[in-house]
């Protein structure tokens, strides 16, 4: 409910004229020009003191006014900074060491021996790291037990390139391989590796892939190849990772060529511009493209995986695999095409063979 009220001047102005009317009476020698005067002031009045003019607060109202140099901040709240967990996998990571060295056939004092080299050089980072893979075998072949172990930043699990291999040979000082492109998942996944001197030198040459979590059929893969010389490592090109004279990706690119007979594809490689036809299930989308075969279909994707170490020739070479696709996309895979890699003395490498299962 409003309150009306009055201003101090206009109680004063009210005041004032009621004794000069009470005063004045009727008297009929007031002039005719202060009647109007008086008339006028009334009616200033009456519009003055209209209570729809004036508004008055509640009880429970404050009203604060700023002066002209005064400036209004409002409080924010406080920001409250949850603080982020951290993660001590030191417990889980010495179990599971412990756990994989019995696997492998070593005795509590060979893993302890291995162990505390690890520890020293603190690859879990204080527990943060966690251990995603762990090798041990004679990779050189000197008959002395090697080591290869995998680990993950625990707070960045499943995002590529958090983590990194460590390779002890002969228990000398490690080699760390970190590479951006790499993902380190390990027991999440899959570490496919193999040994073997590829290049005639007499030393030993490491191929490994790592699976990553893309989707469709095989899902992604990631492969590199380590020279070990005895007492450095060096990263080897592998021929899928060319570049031609623009610097662009050579890679072994294959199309995948659906032809007019049912069931009929053809893999074409401009790497080695060689042609393979092979059988495989059409899509049913087939029926649809039918009329406009022959048609590239499909492609290679997803990188080289089931790496491993055959013979081809007398000498030691790599067999890699990747994972064809035809017309009904990604997920409808028609097949493998399988590479032969070798590498001269040099180091470089290049395709010796291949073929479509």
């Amino acid at each position: 409910m409003k309150k009306l009220r009055y201003g101090g001047r206009t109680l004063c102005l009210i005041f004032s004229l009621s004794l000069l009317l009470a005063a004045c009476g009727n008297a009929d020698s007031q002039s005719e020009g202060e009647q109007s005067e008086i008339e006028i002031m009334s009616e200033s009045i009456n519009e003055t003191a209209s209570p729809e003019t004036i508004a008055t607060p509640s009880v429970n109202e404050t009203i604060a006014t700023p002066s002209a140099n005064e400036t209004i901040v409002t409080p924010r709240p406080a920001h409250v900074q949850e603080e982020e967990e951290v993660i001590d996998n030191t417990q889980v990571n010495t179990e599971r060491f412990y756990q994989i060295a019995e696997e492998n056939g070593l005795s509590h004092e060979q893993a302890q021996d291995w162990f505390d080299i690890v520890m020293e050089d603190d690859i879990f980072d204080g527990g943060v790291r966690e251990l995603s893979g762990l090798i041990f075998d004679d990779i050189d072949g000197n008959g002395k037990d090697d080591m290869v172990i995998m680990v993950q930043e625990t707070n960045m699990l499943f995002m590529y390139g958090t983590g990194a291999l460590y390779f002890y040979m002969n228990q000398e000082e490690s080699y760390c391989f970190a590479d951006e492109d790499f993902p380190y998942f390990g027991f999440n996944g899959y570490m496919n590796i193999c040994y073997a001197d590829l290049n005639g030198d007499d030393n030993v040459e490491i191929a490994f892939a790592l699976q990553g979590i893309g989707n469709g059929g095989v899902g992604d893969w990631h492969m590199a190849l380590l020279s070990y010389t005895g007492n450095a490592m060096e990263r080897l090109e592998i021929p899928s990772d060319l570049e031609d004279e623009n610097d662009d990706q050579i890679g072994f690119k294959v199309d995948v060529i659906m032809e007019s007979e049912q069931d009929t594809y053809t893999a074409y490689c401009p790497y080695l511009d060689e042609s393979i036809a092979f059988q495989a299930s059409n899509s049913p989308l087939w029926e649809e493209y039918r009329e406009r075969t022959p048609m590239n279909a499909g492609s290679n994707c997803r990188g080289f995986f089931d790496v491993q170490v055959v013979v081809w020739e007398g000498r030691n070479a790599l067999q890699v695999k990747e994972y064809l696709y035809g017309e009904g996309g990604i997920v409808h895979g028609v097949g493998g095409a399988n590479f032969v890699l070798v590498w001269d003395e040099q180091g470089n490498g290049s395709v010796a063979d291949w073929w479509v299962d």
